[in-house]
């Protein structure tokens, strides 16, 4: 059984196509975990490489580092450092919106994954909010799109660390997104 929680959604691109995406589940933040940890290597190989090469506090520290970082990827989650780190980025963020569309579109092309983000735009804290069980708010909207970019990035690993704290409809669905049709090139 894959433990979920949030709403699906409906995206409509400026093309006029519609794209379903799937709740939050265990097994999305499962695959989105392994992907980091691919992403990440062994923990462990720089220490090895410089065991040899270092004094003995250096090792030790070098050890402790993938310790925390081991132990960062047993616990990982959505609002975690590892998750804002790598899914923070623009390769990250595809591999998510990928992960999200898989079970209604599982043909879905990187093209039209990257076509899909982009109409989603300035929406994503909205989407990636209700994928996570909170619907935001009128005034959260409007004090996202007012943000510094700089800090847009902080705003998503709060809205992140938040999961389940807000509503969905009984039908487990949330009316579709609008998204601006000026925002794909």
């Amino acid at each position: 059984m894959d433990v979920s929680f949030g709403a699906e959604q409906s995206i409509e691109t400026p093309d006029n196509r519609r794209w379903k995406l799937d709740k939050m589940r265990i097994s999305i933040m499962e695959r989105v975990r392994e992907w980091v940890a691919k992403k990440i290597g062994d923990p462990f190989a720089t220490a090895d490489r410089y065991v040899a090469k270092l004094p003995a506090d250096a090792t030790l520290k070098l050890i402790r580092e993938a310790e925390d970082l081991r132990d960062e990827l047993a616990t990982f989650m959505p609002g975690s450092r590892l998750w804002i780190k790598y899914i923070g980025t623009e390769e990250g963020g595809l591999f998510l919106v990928k992960q999200l569309l898989a079970r209604h579109h599982p043909q879905v092309t990187d093209e039209e994954i990257e076509t899909i983000t982009a109409a989603i735009g300035a929406a994503i804290p909205e989407v990636l909010q209700r994928a996570m069980g909170r619907v935001p708010n009128d005034a959260e909207r409007a004090a996202f799109l007012a943000m510094d970019p700089a800090r847009r990035t902080e705003y998503l690993a709060e809205l992140s660390a938040s999961i389940g704290t807000g509503s969905t409809s009984s039908s487990g669905t949330t009316p579709p997104i609008s998204v601006p049709t000026t925002s794909v090139i």
